[in-house]
C-alpha cells in the first residue's frame, strides 16, 4: 500500500509539472500580448523548462552535481531575465547596473563557501567553490554574448 502511494504521488507530481509546462507559457503569452509591451516577447514559451530541467535535476543523487547544475540553471535565468529588462528599462544608469548585478550570481556561492568553511563544512565549502569554477566560464560567455548583442543591436541601420 505505501508502495503504491508513493508512484502515485511521483505520478501525479510529474503530470503537475508537466501541466505547468504546457499551460503557462500560452497563458502568460496572452497576458503579456495584451499588455504596454505588446509583442516584445516571442520566446516566452520557454518560460517553465528551468522549472521541469530543476525538478529533474533535484532527483539525482549526487549532491555536489546537483548543486552546480542548480547554480548554472540560475544563472541562465539571471541573465534571461535581466535580457528581459534590459529591453524596458529607459535610464541609462539602471542598464548599467544590470550585468554586474547578474554578474554577482555567479559569485554568490564563494560568499556561501566562505560561511560554511566557518561553520566547519569543508565538503559544502568545496562544493560551492566548484559551482563558481564551473559557472563562471558560462556567466562571462553570456554576459559577453549579452554585450555583443546590445552593441549589434545598436547598429541596426548600418550595412556595408
Amino acid at each position: 500500500m505505501k508502495r503504491i502511494l508513493s508512484i502515485a504521488i511521483k505520478v501525479l507530481i510529474n503530470l503537475a509539472i508537466i501541466l505547468l509546462v504546457l499551460l503557462i507559457p500560452p497563458l502568460v503569452y496572452d497576458y503579456l500580448i495584451n499588455t504596454k509591451f505588446g509583442h516584445n516577447y516571442p520566446m516566452i514559451g520557454g518560460i517553465t523548462y528551468p522549472l521541469y530541467i530543476s525538478y529533474l535535476t533535484l532527483k539525482l543523487k549526487n549532491f555536489r552535481a546537483k548543486f552546480i547544475i542548480l547554480h548554472i540553471i540560475i544563472v541562465f535565468i539571471s541573465y534571461i531575465l535581466s535580457i528581459v529588462f534590459l529591453d524596458n528599462i529607459k535610464n541609462n544608469y539602471a542598464q548599467g547596473l544590470i550585468l554586474p548585478l547578474t554578474m554577482l550570481v555567479v559569485l554568490y556561492p564563494l560568499g556561501m563557501s566562505y560561511f560554511f568553511k566557518k561553520r566547519g563544512d569543508i565538503l559544502l565549502s568545496a562544493t560551492c567553490r566548484i559551482s563558481c569554477l564551473v559557472a563562471l566560464p558560462f556567466g562571462i560567455a553570456l554576459t559577453l554574448l549579452t554585450l555583443f548583442s546590445l552593441s549589434r543591436s545598436a547598429m541596426g541601420g548600418m550595412r556595408w
